[in-house]
């Protein structure tokens, strides 16, 4: 089973993608995701992600207080995977954060 939550690009039905086990429930049936899972498995794919997008744009409107809507449309990833990446960037000081907008340091 494929949850809308965990569905950050378009999909329709007969794609073929690439999911991964997400639960093992009781009842047998196995809930799935399209993003590989745990924090380090995703983290520096989902930094790459903003720091491709500010080198083309110099700023993403976007911040920890943004629309989850907002982020998805924008980089296609959770509004939780977003604020988790930012702050590794931020850590780094590879990026400034500003009150309505991302940028590079």
């Amino acid at each position: 089973m494929l949850y809308q939550s965990d569905i950050f690009e378009p999909i329709e039905v007969g794609m073929i993608k690439t999911a991964y086990i997400k639960k093992i429930r009781q009842d047998g049936k196995i809930d799935v995701t399209l993003q590989k899972q745990g924090f380090l498995n995703v983290i520096e794919e989902n930094c790459t992600i903003i720091l491709n997008k500010l080198k083309n744009k110099n700023k993403i409107f976007l911040t920890d207080k943004s629309s989850p809507d907002d982020v998805i449309s924008q980089l296609n990833m959770s509004k939780k995977a977003f604020k988790a990446a930012i702050g590794v960037l931020y850590k780094k000081k590879l990026i400034y954060l500003n009150s309505d907008h991302i940028k590079l340091n």
